[in-house]
């Protein structure tokens, strides 16, 4: 079962971005690269999204690919 429905908020620590949120983005790539985001739970894949869809997270992939 997810946290997340039960505090309402966007982010792992609140609505804001925090380091809980930083540790887990390599997580997140790794679970839409792998195809498993779509296994997750509503609540999950929309945090993925989240997270995925962060202009910082499309800059360090940018920056990786570079």
């Amino acid at each position: 079962p997810s946290l997340l429905p039960i505090f309402f908020f966007f982010f792992l620590a609140g609505d804001k971005f925090t380091i809980a949120d930083a540790f887990y983005a390599p997580v997140v790539l790794r679970l839409i690269y792998f195809g498993l985001a779509e296994q997750l739970s509503t609540a999950s894949q929309n945090y993925v999204n989240l997270i995925r869809n962060l202009p910082q997270t499309n800059e360090w992939i940018d920056q990786a690919n570079a």
